[in-house]
């Protein structure tokens, strides 16, 4: 945050929510609510535009509170008063505060239980704060913050359409019995990932840096010398692991970290003129105004494409740019830069942004700089309501969402996750952290919500020991390093306590699986967490419409039921997913029975257009 004013018990790193400041959108018509005397309209058209000498911001009727402050000569002022700061005045349908003869100002809106986080002004003007972008005029009923690409995406792979799997190289595999995980424990592991089914795994960071988690690098052109080990005189180093991922047809993606660096990262002090002011993550942050900032940072995406990576997760990347008033400009400009010049350099990569906001629009909104994905977020909470009393409304939101994408870039891919290194484990409730507000305990409903989330349109990503139901340790206290369990490989299996060895914090030294059986063993049983989401997998794999279809959601008013038609190329077929966790469903379908998934010896059966569901089951039929 800028100023170095923290919140921390209000928001954790993964929920930070900052808005777009763009105030230069075209106006729409409509008068503009007066709330305070002291301004005047100047016409603009056949519009008339409020002026004020200052600041004044409007905001919508859902926040209470204003706090603002400004950072001068490194100091923080506050302007409305010690936190949560002022109450908003109203103004008819909106609510406003003044900031007199101010051109510059740091504020966050909040209410009693969500707020925003730093937003920044930096001139003179009257700004509407209107579903988490700002405006300079009073926006219409529907108005948003699009994109429009400078010039064309280039064309996304079709090869890219694949199951991800993310991974921390410490927690995965550990191949020279130290107890930390390494390149070989994953090379070990291979056949492990390639029987689930994966196509692609994300490699958490794995460049050298100071912290465990390793989102701050202190070198961008090597890797950590502890994951390239040495055993019985070969070396398993990361072009090892490679090209050996890539003779099992499994493509290998690196997170790249490129709003900041460790301080001690070979640029902070050879280059200390490439940093800007800004310190949203604590870390030191790249002013990307400069060229030789924006050069440099593509030379290392060349130079790792070069090496034979697959292509990038790319960590932040709407925080490029985190403040200022063309924010939201600025960030979607330099990615599309980055984007093009990746895809001249390797054609065929593929580059998935983590775009977190409030405004969950806005991660669809980007795909159109030349993402081939950007995470939607909202798949936990959409994957939980449609387990708890919402499943008819599961259709419409993945049609919704895929509406939003094809608006701005048809080509674009999809991607959900349910687990991930911040948020934890959707296998379990975390009682003292607001990063996990959805999860399912229930085995059978997890297996199949894990399977349901495979089979929607687009890219799957699993959470390493996900498909085991791994969970972390200490669910009710905070910490991401209880999310990053070692995963329970009879062989080669991890130590957290000898990674974490020297970082602040307990790393989990244990790991608990859904059956409590060994891995061996979940393999060997069809009814597993492990067996269920390979079927679910593999019937994705072998079929086009369930990568690629679009949806359309079904009238069924059966309780309990997910149910859409799904279409591709003139083809069409239909899916159904069994919400309830005790009960069966029988409706009536036209098509035949395609493929099936169960969680018990109860199986689905089709009989005189009878499609019969048993509890926590998914049926595929062709139409």
């Amino acid at each position: 945050m800028k100023g170095n004013i923290i919140l921390l018990s209000l928001f954790s790193s993964f929920a930070l929510c900052s808005c777009g400041v763009n105030p230069t959108r075209l106006a729409s018509s409509g008068d503009i609510s007066q709330g305070s005397t002291s301004s005047t309209s100047a016409s603009i058209g056949s519009e008339e535009k409020e002026t004020y000498d200052g600041i004044k911001v409007y905001c919508d009727p859902s926040w209470n509170n204003i706090y603002a402050w400004v950072s001068e000569n490194g100091k923080n002022t506050e302007l409305c008063g010690a936190w949560p700061g002022t109450s908003l005045k109203e103004a008819g349908e909106w609510k406003y505060f003044e900031f007199p003869s101010r051109d510059y100002v740091n504020l966050i809106f909040n209410n009693s239980t969500n707020q925003t986080s730093d937003l920044s002004l930096a001139e003179k003007g009257v700004y509407y704060y209107h579903g988490s972008s700002w405006y300079d005029h009073r926006p219409g009923g529907g108005e948003s913050s699009s994109y429009v690409p400078d010039v064309p995406y280039p064309d996304i792979s079709e090869d890219n359409y694949r199951t991800f799997y993310q991974l921390l190289v410490y927690s995965f595999a550990d191949g020279d019995g130290d107890g930390i995980g390494d390149f070989k424990g994953i090379i070990d592991h291979l056949d492990y990932l390639s029987d689930l089914g994966i196509g692609a795994i994300w490699l958490s960071p794995i460049q050298p840096s100071d912290s465990y988690h390793s989102y701050d690098a202190t070198d961008y052109y090597s890797v950590k010398s502890r994951y390239e080990v040495t055993v019985n005189g070969i070396k398993y180093d990361f072009a090892s692991l490679i090209e050996a991922a890539h003779k099992k047809d499994i493509k290998i993606i690196m997170d790249m970290v490129f709003n900041h660096t460790s301080k001690n990262h070979t640029w902070y002090s050879s280059h200390r003129d490439w940093y800007g002011s800004d310190n949203k993550f604590g870390f030191p942050e790249f002013d990307f105004d400069k060229t030789a900032v924006r050069e440099a940072i593509k030379d290392v995406g060349r130079y790792w494409l070069g090496k034979g990576v697959d292509g990038f997760r790319l960590d932040a990347a709407y925080w490029v740019y985190n403040s200022g008033s063309e924010r939201d400009k600025k960030n979607f400009s330099w990615w599309q830069e980055f984007s093009l010049a990746m895809k001249e350099k390797k054609e065929e990569c593929y580059l998935i942004g983590e775009v977190l906001d409030s405004n969950h629009d806005l991660a669809f909104d980007y795909t159109a700089c030349g993402f081939d994905s950007t995470f939607d977020f909202e798949a936990p909470r959409q994957t939980y309501e449609a387990f708890n009393g919402r499943a008819s409304g599961f259709a419409s939101m993945i049609k919704v969402d895929q509406g939003k994408i094809d608006a701005v870039n048809p080509s674009a891919i999809m991607a959900r996750a349910l687990s991930n290194h911040d948020i934890g484990r959707f296998s379990q409730r975390h009682e003292e952290s607001s990063d996990a507000p959805y999860f399912i305990e229930a085995p059978n409903v997890l297996k199949i919500a894990n399977a349901l989330n495979a089979l929607t349109p687009g890219n799957a990503f699993i959470y390493y020991g996900d498909e085991l139901g791994l969970k972390g340790s200490c669910p009710q206290g905070y910490t991401d390093m209880n999310y990053r369990t070692p995963m329970p490989f009879s062989s080669g299996k991890t130590d957290s306590s000898k990674y974490f060895e020297g970082f602040k914090g307990n790393g989990a030294t244990t790991s608990v699986t859904l059956s409590g059986n060994s891995i061996s063993a979940d393999q060997a049983d069809p009814y597993s967490a492990y067996s269920v989401l390979k079927k679910a997998i593999a019937i994705k794999n072998n079929n086009e419409i369930l990568q690629k279809g679009r949806v359309e959601e079904s009238s069924n008013p059966t309780s309990g039921l997910i149910d859409y038609k799904i279409a591709l190329k003139g083809k069409s077929a239909h899916f159904y997913c069994n919400a309830n966790s005790n009960e069966s469903i029988q409706i009536e379908v036209a098509g035949s029975l395609e493929e099936s998934i169960v969680t018990g010896s109860e199986k689905v059966t089709l009989a005189n257009r009878k499609l019969t569901l048993p509890a926590s089951s998914i049926a595929f039929i062709a139409e």
